[in-house]
């Protein structure tokens, strides 16, 4: 089994039953942001993204389930800690090229206003925030 087919049975047990902030089935967003992805290990982080801080996993359970060690940093190194300053945050996920590369994606489409069915403050806020983001992961 390809570490694409292993990372995407994570994913689907990991996010059952989750909702994004739009109502739509969570799962639906890791799948998109690997599509916008090059290489296998980009499309697996991408999968993996969110499994440590919305689902509980950790970096030992993604190897003892065959993910290689460098998608494993890459994901743990993609998750936000409890009480990290967001952009103390994307600073150190710019350390890391692959867990920078799927940051973006990441960003990008979360920045996807269209995705809500109603635009409040909140979410223009966030797609601010997310919008220096993206420019400090981006220069070069």
């Amino acid at each position: 089994m390809s570490q694409y087919e292993i990372a995407m049975q994570i994913a689907k047990k990991a996010y059952k039953g989750l909702k994004d902030k739009a109502g739509a089935e969570y799962l639906n967003h890791p799948v998109h942001v690997a599509k916008q992805m090059n290489t296998e290990q980009e499309k697996v982080v991408a999968l993996l993204h969110d499994v440590i801080e919305d689902a509980g996993y950790t970096v030992q359970m993604l190897e003892e389930m065959g993910i290689d060690r460098r998608c494993c940093h890459a994901v743990d190194v993609i998750s936000r800690r409890r009480g990290e300053d967001y952009m103390e945050y994307i600073l150190r996920v710019k350390e890391d090229s692959l867990a920078a590369a799927v940051k973006i994606e990441d960003l990008k489409h979360n920045s996807d206003l269209s995705r809500l069915p109603l635009v409040r403050e909140e979410d223009l806020q966030r797609y601010e925030k997310y919008q220096r983001a993206l420019e400090i992961l981006m220069e070069c």
